[in-house]
């Protein structure tokens, strides 16, 4: 499932139409409809996810509020390296990544990773 795709579901779930939700919440629904659609990444800005989260009723803490974050991560290609402060491991990423693009891992192998890690 993609950002987009989820923050449509949970729009829907709400029975609030894109129209609706554009003017309640004073967004361009243009935007939200490719925001949905997967033609823009999702916001980059913390606020502004926290904003959309809230305008789709999901509370922090909550599984949805994890995935709707973590699913904007992927859409952004960040994986949350942008909230990495130790700056040795910020050194180490670029190698760690290459190594792991070289070695070919198929899903088994990196889940024996994540396991590892």
């Amino acid at each position: 499932m993609t950002f987009g795709e989820f923050f449509h579901d949970k729009r829907i779930e709400l029975g609030i139409t894109l129209r609706k939700f554009s003017e309640t919440f004073d967004e361009d629904p243009a935007y939200i409809s490719r925001l949905e659609r997967g033609k823009v990444p999702a916001p980059k800005v913390t606020a502004k996810l926290n904003y959309y989260a809230g305008a789709l009723k999901m509370e922090e803490g909550t599984g949805d509020y994890e995935k709707f974050f973590h699913l904007a991560s992927i859409s952004n290609k960040s994986y949350g390296i942008d909230q990495v402060e130790n700056e040795k491991i910020l050194e180490k990423l670029p190698v760690f990544l290459r190594t792991l693009d070289n070695k070919g891992l198929d899903e088994d192998d990196l889940d024996k990773l994540i396991k590892l890690i």
